[in-house]
């Protein structure tokens, strides 16, 4: 997984006595998909929002009890490259290229043919090991 950037953006989630606006920071990251978003205690406790578990699903905000929210089950899948991990090639990344200084403006696409082509030569470069 590599990070490829923050988005700054407003989660509204409407409520008949005002739509509750709120900041959020989400970080991209690369072949990686997320089905929720998880919102601290402190949000919940600040906004009023109550987060039910009984036969069905659903979060009420404010005072109003009565207006529920459902959480849907239905998600999108947007793409999945590959279930089967490499481990070696996720430690050769982590523990080798912890310090490289790759060039931010490649794409993504170049950035991980770079790195398939440094794992798959690995013992042609020197190394403290």
């Amino acid at each position: 997984m590599y990070p490829l950037g923050i988005l700054d953006t407003n989660i509204v989630l409407p409520n008949p006595a005002g739509s509750i606006r709120m900041k959020t920071e989400i970080v991209v990251m690369d072949n990686f998909t997320s089905h929720h978003i998880i919102l601290g205690n402190d949000y919940l406790h600040i906004y009023g929002i109550d987060i039910n578990h009984h036969k069905d699903r659903y979060f009420t905000i404010g005072e109003n009890r009565r207006q529920k929210f459902a959480f849907s089950n239905m998600f999108k899948q947007i793409s999945i490259v590959s279930s089967k991990k490499d481990t070696y090639k996720e430690e050769f990344v982590a523990h080798q290229l912890f310090e490289a200084q790759i060039n931010p403006s490649l794409s993504r696409k170049m950035r991980h043919d770079l790195i398939d082509v440094l794992y798959t030569y690995n013992n042609a470069f020197a190394s403290d090991n």
